[in-house]
């Protein structure tokens, strides 16, 4: 059974990029924007066994019982790109 895994809280405005792999060689990698009013859209790039989404004002992982490793990058609004804490 599938579940949702909660990752982040993005903040209004910034967008992101997420890769995620799982043990079992499932990925995924998806773009995360984050819109000013609390709407966030999630766009996938790529999806095998794994799926980036948003539910409430999270952003995280819905998968089966699996170890998984993610990172993602927050993108600033300048363009430069700065590490976020994962």
């Amino acid at each position: 059974m599938s579940t949702f895994q909660p990752m982040f809280t993005p903040q209004a405005g910034l967008q992101y990029i997420v890769n995620a792999t799982a043990e079992d060689g499932s990925s995924a990698f998806a773009s995360v924007a984050s819109m000013t009013g609390g709407t966030i859209k999630v766009t996938p790039i790529s999806s095998t066994g794994l799926d980036v989404t948003a539910m409430g004002a999270q952003v995280g992982l819905v998968a089966a019982s699996k170890k998984i490793k993610a990172t993602w990058i927050w993108m600033s609004q300048a363009g430069k790109i700065v590490p976020a804490i994962c």
